[in-house]
């Protein structure tokens, strides 16, 4: 697709160009390069056919990051990485609509969403606004103006409900917004005392929602709620009648004020899990201590949903239980630390069989971790410092597309014990209060003061949420040689896509440019200049060729015992998360001498038989595994089983386990590592296209 270049500092527009007859647009929300990449493919074929809108988008990647904090606008245009302009309010609903449909099928979703901007679908990627209301207003259109999106959605649906169809509000009057949303202009004729009369003389009010707003001190406070009841089907607030003690009217305002803060989060879902729990009182109070938790930020807000939608990893529900002991009791962080990573005097049977294989405690002052029931191990790391690296409760929550083979590594590597030391050993040095993180023999490094780590911990939705020591890990992983040969290959072409005098074949330069954001570290796509390898150079677009071509020139591959090349052919031909693993320096294959790792299709392509037998996985049972999912249509990570939520081209960390002399699959979704799958073999082959294994 051809860009014209209006001469515009940050963007460049579509060569389609329309004049605009309506105030409505559509911003597409993109956070990062490979977000970019994932709306783009989406998008960018479809509107580059639709005649009746226009486009523009951002010029490079740096302009992303400006979008964050904007001088004038503060982070009002954070994410708008995509704007479209209509030719007239009918090309706004077709489109529309017809994006809707589009990202909704994909099975992705955003990693955020734009601030003030009305949603359309549920991937959090398509919104709306009219550009007669100020971009820093909260509203997304002028108060009175009709929205013709929602009114086209209510004739297409009318059994979407709103506030009113659920007669908990009754007629507000003109100054309604959608839904029931009562507005807190100037206009408003009513004070809301005299709107919360008229609301509470409704009779069929759920008891529950009654109470809320009678507590309502605000009409903040009123549409809040409003707001989180919007679209609900009947059926799906049927339950709330359960909800009649005290314990459940606390449980109900904590986790509506904790949707208040996390709107990404629906908190519905978790009050339909208490409440359906009506016959288990010690689930319902289980779930009370982790809403406390999470209340009170000692736990994630995730774990509400992931507590909600399924079983929590075993290591997870100790730390939960450790940290609802701890608050039950008023325990210091000091004894907290004590109970998470026990000391021990002495090194008895009876005192290891407490700890779990993996887990670490402290002799003679040092930090040691159990491998199994007859090793352990020094780590070289204190006590303090593997505290706030991996917190209680820890987990790994990947935010953005594109970097699951790395998740996926260090995912199954800390699942091994054996794997495990190795990782916290040869990544993690302390020296005189400064953390030094690398990759094994890389010459670079990132240096972190232990006094305030938080202060490294990168928070942007293009880097994992979570434990404080993968975060650091994958910057780490990021200034290793190979990840920033493929950043400035990437540079390189947006730069080049940019400019129509380029030159370049710019269909060709995008498809590079998709498959380099889709796989950072590993992509299709090599360096032919051998020269051009060297961070310090220029190359040209015609340095950058296919691996099937590289292969068939003969281009040799780079010693993989020195990693210190930062050369792209090293590794490529066998697979991202096998990549990740070399990076790591993980162990040999017994399947490939000559490769650090062997990456094998568990089904014949052509008959779908098994290609590698059961026996040869359950043989690889102690040693590092990543798994990729098939492909599901043309997009990545779109849900190809909603009940076990497993995700199309996506790769999962997994370890073999033994239970009653059967063999299973545990596979962890880098998106939330909290909550793995169980999966037997056959189950497992059925989603699952690859499986790359490294000796340890």
């Amino acid at each position: 697709m051809h860009f014209l270049d209006a001469g515009r500092k940050y963007w460049i527009e579509s060569l389609q160009t329309i004049e605009p007859k309506t105030d409505w647009k559509i911003h597409l929300y993109a956070d990062s390069p490979e977000e970019w990449a994932d709306v783009a493919q989406l998008a960018m074929p479809y509107l580059s056919q639709n005649k009746h809108c226009s486009f523009k988008t951002v010029r490079d990647f740096e302009h992303l990051a400006m979008l964050r904090e904007s001088k004038k606008y503060g982070d009002a245009q954070k994410g708008k990485a995509f704007t479209i302009y209509f030719e007239n309010e009918k090309a706004f609903l077709d489109t529309a609509r017809d994006l809707e449909t589009l990202f909704d099928n994909s099975g992705l979703h955003s990693s955020g969403k734009v601030k003030n901007e009305a949603q359309i679908g549920n991937s959090g990627f398509i919104s709306y606004r009219n550009a007669l209301e100020d971009r820093l207003s909260s509203n997304y259109k002028p108060v009175g103006m009709k929205d013709p999106y929602i009114e086209l959605k209510q004739k297409e649906n009318p059994n979407e409900i709103g506030i009113n169809s659920i007669e908990v509000t009754p007629d507000l009057g003109q100054d309604s917004n959608i839904d029931g949303e009562v507005s807190t202009t100037k206009q408003t004729q009513k004070s809301f005392n005299q709107i919360k009369e008229e609301i509470l003389l409704n009779s069929n009010i759920i008891p529950i929602l009654k109470d809320y707003i009678s507590n309502c001190q605000s009409l903040d406070e009123y549409n809040l709620l409003i707001k989180m009841l919007r679209n609900k089907q009947q059926k799906d607030i049927q339950y709330l009648t359960l909800l009649n003690t005290p314990e459940d009217k606390m449980v109900f305002n904590d986790l509506i004020e904790i949707g208040k803060d996390n709107p990404q989060i629906n908190v519905f879902d978790s009050i339909k899990f208490y409440a359906l729990k009506k016959d288990s009182p010690k689930s319902k109070q289980y779930y009370r201590n982790i809403i406390e938790l999470v209340k009170d930020g000692t736990l994630d807000v995730d774990m509400l949903r992931v507590y909600a939608g399924g079983s929590l990893d075993k290591r997870t529900v100790n730390d939960v239980n450790l940290l609802i002991k701890a608050k039950r009791e008023n325990l210091t962080q000091q004894q907290i630390k004590d109970l998470y990573i026990p000391r021990f005097e002495k090194l008895t049977l009876d005192n290891l069989k407490n700890i779990e294989n993996g887990g670490v405690f402290e002799f003679d002052g040092k930090l040691m971790l159990k491998f199994n029931d007859e090793k352990v191990g020094p780590l070289r790391i204190s006590k303090d410092t593997y505290f706030e690296l991996f917190q209680p409760g820890y987990y790994v929550k990947q935010r953005a597309a594109g970097k699951c083979y790395l998740y996926s590594t260090i995912l199954t590597a800390l699942e091994n014990p054996f794997e495990k030391a190795n990782i916290i050993n040869k990544c993690f040095r302390e020296n005189n209060g400064t953390l030094n993180v690398c990759m094994p023999k890389s010459k670079v490094s990132i240096n972190v003061d232990l006094k305030n780590i938080d202060a490294s911990i990168k928070t942007d939705p293009y880097y994992s949420k979570g434990s404080k020591g993968v975060n650091l890990l994958e910057q780490a992983f990021e200034k290793h040689e190979v990840y920033e040969q493929s950043q400035k290959m990437i540079s390189f072409l947006q730069t080049k896509i940019a400019d129509p005098n380029s030159g370049i074949d710019i269909e060709k330069a995008m498809e590079i440019l998709d498959d380099l954001t889709q796989n950072p570290a590993n992509p299709h796509y090599v360096l032919f200049n051998p020269e051009a390898t060297d961070l310090n150079k220029e190359f040209t677009f015609d340095d950058i060729i296919s691996l099937e071509d590289a292969k068939q020139k003969g281009i040799p591959m780079a010693n993989p015992q020195d990693l210190n090349t930062p050369d792209l052919f090293y590794g490529v031909f066998e697979g991202n998360a096998g990549h990740a693993a070399q990076v790591f320096n993980f162990g040999l294959s017994p399947f490939g001498p000559q490769n650090s790792y062997v990456k094998m299709l568990l089904n014949d392509p052509k008959t779908g038989n098994p290609q590698i037998p059961d026996k040869y996985i359950i043989q690889c049972k102690d040693m590092v595994m990543t798994a990729a999912t098939r492909k599901s249509g043309n997009t990545v990570e779109s849900v190809i089983n909603q009940d076990l939520g497993i995700l199309s081209s996506h790769a999962y960390a997994c370890s073999l386990k033994i239970i009653n002399n059967k063999p299973y699959m545990k596979v962890i979704n880098p998106h939330n590592s909290s909550s793995p799958l169980l999966l037997n073999l056959e189950t497992f082959r059925k989603f699952f296209h690859s499986i790359t294994i490294n000796n340890i």
